[in-house]
This record gives C-alpha cells, sequence and structure tokens, in this order.
C-alpha cells in the first residue's frame, strides 16, 4: 500500500478531472453530429459500456414528459403518451409539483447536465485532497459503466445523491443550526425516494442522548409521510421496473441463475430464492456480531481510525448499499452511492490497522462489481457474489464502529 501512502506534489483530484474531461470530450463532440437514435446508441466511444438511451437523459425525460401530460390534463399515474417510450411513472407525487412552472421535454438536456455536474462536484468536494493512485482508483469508479449508468439517464438518484452530500457538508459544522439543516434534508431526500432515510445512521456521530432524541422525531415524521401516501407509494411500488441484469439486491443472484436454469427447461420455484436470500442475511448478521465481540475493543486500541472524518459518510453510503440490497432488486446506478464509502476505505486501508486487508479486498471488489455487472449473465453472477461479500463487509465495519455505548446495548452489557 505504498503508493497509496504516498502524498502527491499536486492534489490527483486534477488528474481525475482530467480523465473525466478526457471520457466526456467524445460525448460531447458526437453530439454536434449524431442525431439519430441508431447512431448514438451503436456508438461504442460514448458511454462506453452503458446500454444507452436516446433521446438524451432517458429517466430525467420521464419527469419532464410527465409535466407535459399533466399541464394537458392527463391523469399521468393512468397514461403517459409525452413520454417517447410511453413509460409508467414511477416517482412519488412529490416530484411533479413543479409541472405548472413550465418545465418540459426541451429543458431536459439541461436538467441532466446540470444534475450529472453537481454530482461530480460535490464527490470531488466530498473526497477532499488524494494522491495520483486514488485518483485512478477513483477513475476505475466514476467511470465504469455502472456509476456512469446514472449519469446517462439523467436519473433522479443524482439528486439525491447531491442532497445527502450537502448533509453531510452540513454534518461537518459544529453548530446546532447546520446539524439540524443536514438530518432535514436526509428527511426530505427520504420523501423524494424512501431508500435515503437509511442515511439517518449519520446520527451516529451525536452523544447518546441526542441520537434518542432525534431519531424517533425523524423516524416519526417519515412514518407519517408513508402513512399520508402509501396509496401513491404501493402504486409506484407496482410499476417500478425490476430486473437481474444491471441490477444488485436480494434476488438478482437467484434470478440470474433461474435465467440460465430457464434456457434448459427447468422452472426454478421463487421459494428456494427467498430461502436463501434470509439465511444468508441471517448468517451474515451473526457472523459479524460474533467477529466484533470478539474484538470488542477495536476502536478503543486504535481510536484515530474512528475519529477519521469520512466515517459520516461511509455510514450513509453503507447503510443506503446494505438498505436497498434488503429491500429488493435495483439498477445498478444506485452503486453511486458506495462512493461516499471510499475514503473511508482508503483510510482503513493505508493505516496499518486490523481492517486493513479485509478493505483492501472490498475496494477491489467496489471496482470488480461497478464493471462487471453488465456482463453478469455472462459469467454466472460473478459480480452478485461479489455484492454479498460486499453486503458481510459492510455489515461487519458498521458493527465495528458503532458508539460504544450502542455496542454496549446490543451486547447486554
Amino acid at each position: 500500500m505504498f503508493e497509496l501512502s504516498n502524498n502527491s506534489r499536486v492534489d490527483g483530484r486534477f488528474l481525475l478531472l482530467f480523465l473525466l474531461n478526457l471520457y466526456f470530450l467524445p460525448v460531447i463532440i458526437s453530439g454536434f453530429f449524431i442525431h439519430s437514435p441508431e447512431q448514438w446508441i451503436n456508438a461504442w466511444w460514448i458511454y462506453p459500456g452503458v446500454d444507452k438511451m436516446y433521446p438524451l437523459f432517458g429517466d430525467m425525460r420521464v419527469i419532464t414528459a410527465a409535466y407535459e401530460c399533466i399541464r394537458k390534463g392527463y391523469n399521468i399515474f393512468q397514461e403517459n403518451p409525452c413520454d417517447p417510450w410511453g413509460r409508467a411513472i414511477n416517482y412519488p407525487p412529490i416530484w411533479y409539483a413543479p409541472a405548472a412552472i413550465g418545465i418540459d421535454q426541451s429543458n431536459t438536456a439541461i436538467l441532466g447536465i446540470t444534475i450529472g455536474f453537481l454530482f461530480f462536484a460535490f464527490t470531488f468536494l466530498l473526497i477532499r485532497k488524494i494522491n495520483y493512485f486514488e485518483a485512478i482508483i477513483y477513475s476505475f469508479i466514476l467511470l465504469s459503466p455502472s456509476i456512469m449508468l446514472a449519469v446517462e439517464r439523467g436519473n433522479n438518484d443524482l439528486i439525491i445523491y447531491s442532497l445527502l452530500a450537502v448533509s453531510l457538508l452540513l454534518l461537518s459544522h459544529e453548530n446546532i443550526l447546520s446539524r439540524g439543516l443536514s438530518y432535514s434534508l436526509i428527511v426530505f431526500a427520504a420523501t423524494l425516494k424512501l431508500f435515503p432515510i437509511f442515511a439517518i445512521a449519520a446520527l451516529l456521530k451525536e452523544r447518546r442522548r441526542v441520537v434518542l432524541a432525534i431519531a424517533p422525531f425523524t423516524l416519526g415524521v417519515f412514518i407519517t409521510y408513508i402513512f399520508f401516501t402509501l396509496d401513491d407509494l404501493k402504486f409506484v411500488n407496482s410499476v417500478t421496473p425490476r430486473a437481474a441484469l444491471m441490477s444488485y439486491g436480494n434476488m438478482v443472484f437467484f434470478d440470474l441463475i433461474s435465467l440460465h436454469f430457464d434456457r434448459i427447461g427447468i422452472d426454478l420455484p421463487r421459494n428456494i430464492g427467498f430461502l436463501f436470500f434470509y439465511t444468508s442475511i441471517l448468517f451474515i448478521l451473526v457472523l459479524s456480531w460474533v467477529l466484533v465481540k470478539r474484538r470488542y475493543r477495536f476502536y478503543q486500541n486504535e481510536q484515530e481510525q474512528l475519529a477519521t472524518p469520512y466515517i459520516d459518510e461511509f455510514r450513509i453510503g453503507a447503510c443506503i448499499y446494505l438498505g436497498t440490497f434488503i429491500l429488493g432488486n435495483n439498477w445498478d446506478y444506485r452503486l453511486i452511492f458506495l462512493i461516499f464509502t471510499i475514503p473511508q476505505i482508503l483510510v482503513w486501508i493505508k493505516s496499518r490497522s486490523s481492517l486493513q486487508s479485509i478493505s483492501t479486498m472490498a475496494l477491489s471488489g467496489i471496482v470488480l462489481t461497478v464493471w462487471l455487472s453488465r456482463y453478469s449473465y455472462e459469467i454466472f453472477g460473478l459480480d452478485e457474489l461479489i455484492n454479498w461479500l460486499l453486503f458481510f463487509y459492510f455489515t461487519y465495519t458498521l458493527a465495528q464502529t458503532l458508539p460504544d455505548w450502542l455496542k454496549n446495548w446490543l451486547a447486554g452489557t
């Protein structure tokens, strides 16, 4: 890990920025002379490895098209003819409040570019100064098909990422107002996509009394929102597409295996998949806690590792990964939240702590899964095996880094 520990004379983020510009240069140039769907989709130099859509920013377009339909009087939850692909609306109603201000599909590109720019800008702010070797690692992750899938589609998870990034920047301040705004942003993000509620794990930085005061309140607000929008959320869930390909989550591995068995005429009962999932989750939880109890004094002996400024980002990224994994199959663009975990993982790798080896393997796993996922079927779900190992890693390290008061409570001591 010699290269990781060395400081570069110039901030490695400049190298990362240069590599990002090289990646997007063909995309920008091609935008001036390619105007047919077939040419755009088949151009390998445009978002390499990404299954592209045309018109541009397909996921953002479903929202801007819905704004047009709303102003035309359509009930977009029943029909959405303004969308070029006629896709069902699968976002909560709060996303369609801005319809009255006149946004339409002509604004799709500028909106997609804006949220993509914010995604990269906040990433650069959060990772802080890095060396050249770390810049190469970040480039392998940021330029991967899984991450660029979010950028190419203009997916609104980029908005959630930016909101959580702002929350993390506010969380770094000690004053009460900044902390309150930070946790409010998390709750607001959760009203947009639900899964950001897992980011409330950032509360663990607070003292026990603060956690016990704020956690029930924030969760209460979130549950109240769920209660009053339950019918809408059920509908959104019913029309949200889920797949085995270009995805990660609880049933993806089983779904991939089922596809292979389908080719030879064998239909695997879905109950087998659920049994595998629940058994595996229980095993990982028990194993993680047993290992943590055996190393109970880890952070009392290496307290500087817990004091790192990146632990909040790690908790948010890891909890979103674990939470979304448990809830169901997720499109690969949601792996963007793993970026929050990278700074802390790099600290552990460079620290010579007992988490060095396992963190090195986890970082390798993250790089592999963001590149291999689109080939998951051909490699018999190897990337999903990696995702399960990452699930164990994040479960174990989160448990290892819990505050002592919470460890004592969970251990019954």
